[in-house]
């Protein structure tokens, strides 16, 4: 990815980085008053590390699978 897309693939990675850091943040944040089950808190985790994952992949930059499925409008 990096030959092919550098600058789009190095930006996807940052905001990978970004992600997983802020997941992090939400999964400390649990203090007094907070309504939010232990289900939603898993789910949440799990799709943040998913996008995460998907994005150091490569898969949303021109040529990854999912940037090409949904440009050409398949899901």
């Amino acid at each position: 990815m990096l030959a092919d897309q550098g600058d789009v693939f190095r930006a996807q990675l940052v905001a990978a980085k970004w992600i997983e850091r802020w997941a992090k943040t939400m999964a400390e944040d649990r203090g007094p008053g907070n309504l939010r089950s232990d289900d939603y808190e898993e789910g949440v985790q799990y799709a943040l590390g998913q996008v995460g994952a998907h994005l150091r992949q490569g898969d949303l930059v021109p040529g990854g699978v999912l940037h090409d499925e949904t440009a050409n409008g398949r899901s």
